[in-house]
């Protein structure tokens, strides 16, 4: 039996969180990159349906509003809570997604966390 799946993505998204366990990054959001690949599961028959399909809208919409919803202490929470709201469609094989801080050095580009969730 041949399994058929696809991998969707969303490269760098940047976002405004309040992320941070210091008392200055309490004070504004900080800038906070996020990618996501996932690996969905296809029916036996394709249509060019919109409704048949999981599309990558949904890791945008739910990371927008997360990061709008509460401060974050640590880059790992929020990529974590982000994963497992994501990854609640049954119809994804496995989810990675890295969550970037872009400003925490001055001679790095971030400091990331990536987590990976398989069925």
């Amino acid at each position: 039996m041949i399994r058929k799946q696809r991998s969707i993505a969303v490269d760098n998204l940047v976002v405004s969180a309040s992320i941070g366990i210091y008392p200055h990054e309490h004070e504004a959001p900080q800038r906070v990159r996020l990618s996501f690949e996932a690996d969905v599961a296809l029916p036996d028959s394709l249509s060019d349906d919109f409704s048949n399909v999981l599309s990558y809208e949904v890791f945008v919409e739910t990371a927008r509003a997360m990061v709008l919803e509460r401060h974050f202490n640590l880059l790992e929470t929020l990529v974590d809570v982000l994963a497992d709201r994501v990854f609640s469609d049954t119809r994804m094989i496995s989810l990675r997604v890295k969550g970037e801080k872009l400003d925490v050095f001055e001679d790095a580009e971030s400091a990331s966390v990536t987590v990976i969730l398989n069925r």
